[in-house]
């Protein structure tokens, strides 16, 4: 019964349906580099918005205050957001792109999970030959997007030197958000094909007490070790972005660490998260599933 289940479950993973992994991951990389950017923008729109005079109302006040109750709701009355703000207009768009993209970004998250959760184990269906075309046009990609934020700064280094602050920071994360756009589909796209990567991802969904039910002692042994490691790296890959979130929201709301490259801390941890999760899916394999294609 659980052969012919798992038998089931390939099939529609390799199909081309809702059901299709293909299907799904693309809509993963969409949606997640979709709200990451939609965040950068909020900010980008904040910052042209600094270039309008200076304005303040009775019923500005009342939506930051809104906002703020809402925000403290959200988070446990841990975020309390200054009420006195100098472009209030840049503010609200600011905040509710952050709500829009972390909405966009709990949603995927959601549906990834409810995904991995229903599909424990997908065997290799990608041919060499795709594998290989994927992950070209993924790195092309991301390049694309590193090439962007690169030539844009490097731009407003030499030519926006008398322009308006406001008008340098509206621009360069205006290109930080195309770049960053570019680099997370990219990446998303070109991983897709790794199907150990999402099997051991995968594992951390499983309930440890119904692992190996239909193995022997050795493969229980070896799922319990493989779904040990995933959750560990889960666990700090977690803490990190976590961490590197704040360390973002404190170099760009406290006056005396406010900075224009804010959005570095997590830029940082992801690249060094990829870099770990390369090292550590190595290791897997080599501990764990040596044949896996």
């Amino acid at each position: 019964m659980a052969d012919t289940k798992q038998q089931r479950l390939q099939k529609l993973a390799e199909g081309s349906g809702v059901f299709g992994y293909d299907h799904h991951m693309r809509l993963h990389a969409l949606r997640t580099a979709n709200g990451v950017a939609v965040i950068l923008l909020g900010f980008a729109i904040g910052h042209f918005l600094m270039l309008l005079p200076q304005h303040n109302s009775a019923d500005i006040d009342e939506i930051i205050k809104g906002l703020d109750r809402a925000i403290g709701i959200m988070t446990k009355e841990l975020v309390d957001l200054p009420e006195n703000q100098r472009h209030p207009e840049s503010f609200i768009v600011e905040v509710l792109g952050v709500i829009v993209g972390c909405i966009i970004l709990r949603h995927t998250q959601r549906q990834d999970d409810d995904y991995v959760a229903t599909f424990h184990r997908i065997e290799q269906f990608y041919t060499p030959a795709q594998r290989r075309r994927y992950r070209v046009r993924g790195w092309l990609s991301a390049l694309a997007g590193a090439l962007v934020i690169a030539i844009a700064h490097l731009l407003l280094a030499v030519f926006a030197v008398n322009c308006p602050s406001a008008l340098v920071q509206a621009l360069s994360m205006l290109s930080v958000a195309v770049g960053v756009w570019l680099l997370i589909h990219g990446f998303d796209m070109a991983g897709r094909t790794n199907l150990f990567s999402y099997n051991f991802r995968a594992l951390r969904h499983v309930n440890i007490y119904e692992l190996g039910l239909n193995q022997d002692a050795d493969e229980r042994e070896r799922l319990i070790g493989e779904k040990r490691l995933s959750s560990i790296y889960s666990s700090i890959k977690t803490f990190a972005v976590i961490l590197a979130v704040l360390a973002a929201f404190a170099l760009y709301y406290l006056p005396t660490l406010h900075t224009v490259y804010f959005w570095v801390p997590i830029a940082a941890v992801y690249i060094i998260a990829a870099i770990c999760e390369v090292f550590v899916m190595r290791a897997a394999r080599r501990k764990y599933e040596p044949d896996f294609d």
